[in-house]
């Protein structure tokens, strides 16, 4: 398999004592967006066009709980990967955008420039919270 592409995202570890906890989430703190199967995208059920995902997903984490707030990402099986892939950057670039914001408020300097301890406080501020799921049929028919 020839593979030029991929997304980056480290897993918390296993912990095999821990146990999957249900945790009841307002409706207001979930951004639902799906990726249909003949690439259409939508955002709570309106429809969408990539370029403006970043904006949404932006604004989003900035006025939602950022303790509660998940991006639920539902896939079509049959989606096009860069389709998904797209999606999945435009997302992760609406968290740098915040992170890279808040790294310029606090610390007046770009967050690559920030101590370790510093980007931990902006992470931890804005975390990812990210929940997928991939559905056989893919919604839009």
């Amino acid at each position: 398999m020839d593979v030029d592409k991929g997304i980056t995202r480290m897993l918390p570890p296993i912990n095999k004592e821990q146990k999957e906890v249900k945790k009841d989430i307002e409706r207001s703190n979930i951004l639902q967006v799906e990726l249909h199967k003949d690439g259409t995208l939508t955002i709570d059920d309106k429809p969408i066009k990539t370029n403006e995902l970043r904006g949404r997903v932006r604004e989003f984490v900035s006025t939602a709980d950022r303790e509660q707030h998940v991006i639920a990402v539902k896939t079509s099986r049959e989606a096009q990967y860069q389709r998904y892939f797209d999606v999945q950057n435009e997302i992760l670039a609406a968290y740098r955008e915040l992170r890279e914001q808040r790294a310029q408020q606090l610390f007046h300097h770009p967050l690559s420039q920030c101590t370790q301890e510093q980007r931990d406080s902006i992470k931890a501020y804005y975390p990812q919270r990210i929940a997928e799921d991939v559905t056989e049929k893919g919604g839009a028919e």
